[in-house]
């Protein structure tokens, strides 16, 4: 996979000889001044623009690499970032202070190649109103360092497990309590009946005589015994891990 810090310098190489308008405007000073909104830099110096432009056509994001159009202020946001050095990086960025420019720097381009005589190889917007590739060698104030690291990628999700039928079962089943099942239109009579046979299976129960269709004291002692049995709470009542206690699948 191509690297952020390649596709921006393959980027940059692309424009290379791409011109500003007879009007004074560029393409890389009209994206900026639509981009922030920022009304009149559409004709204003674009060297730290073409940057800025080269970097958000890369998809790099702007917590990496600043989206300026004044250098001191990108010198400011590397040194603030600890982005800042003085020795020449493929894919960093070059600031000048040109002699007669004060003490801010005055220039900024990218750096393409470094030479074995120490000179860098630079692709720098608004050199002679365009993109161009220059070889340098002084009047450098510095180098700022973007952030080329790639995200890491997304943890891959654990696939959830099938869910357990008897689990899904067990989970509606109901918490009877004593009376449960007495009227003739209540459904949890199939319910009672159905914790009746199982604790007559469980032997944990004399149910002799008991009606199997209503929760009673002799169902609520059961099911105490079997809860005595599993380690839970002897509710007299059963809920979900009773039932599975019941179940033999606790």
């Amino acid at each position: 996979m191509t690297s952020r810090r390649d596709r921006f310098l393959a980027i940059a190489r692309r424009e290379l000889g791409t011109r500003e308008r007879a009007d004074g405007t560029s393409k890389y000073g009209s994206w900026y001044a639509r981009t922030k909104p920022a009304p009149g830099f559409a004709a204003g110096a674009w060297c730290q623009m073409f940057t800025a432009w080269c970097a958000h056509a890369a998809g790099i994001p702007e917590a990496a690499f600043p989206r300026m159009a004044y250098t001191p202020y990108a010198v400011r946001w590397f040194k603030d970032n600890g982005r800042w050095g003085t020795r020449p990086k493929v894919g960093a960025l070059v600031y000048f202070n040109f002699p007669g420019g004060g003490d801010a720097v005055d220039h900024v381009e990218i750096v393409e190649a470094i030479r074995a005589d120490g000179s860098i190889v630079t692709i720098g917007g608004n050199v002679s109103n365009q993109v161009k590739r220059l070889v340098r060698r002084s009047n450098i104030a510095g180098y700022g360092y973007p952030d080329y690291s790639e995200p890491a990628p997304p943890k891959p999700s654990k696939p959830k497990p099938d869910p357990d039928p008897m689990e899904a079962i067990v989970r509606k089943l109901p918490h009877l309590k004593l009376g449960d099942g007495k009227r003739d239109d209540d459904h949890l009579k199939w319910d009672v009946k159905t914790l009746h046979k199982l604790l007559e299976a469980r032997d944990c129960a004399n149910l002799d005589g008991v009606d199997d269709t209503e929760y009673t004291q002799a169902h609520a002692d059961g099911v105490r015994a079997i809860q005595q049995d599993a380690g839970l709470p002897q509710t007299g009542r059963p809920d979900l891990t009773t039932w599975a206690a019941l179940l033999r699948v606790l």
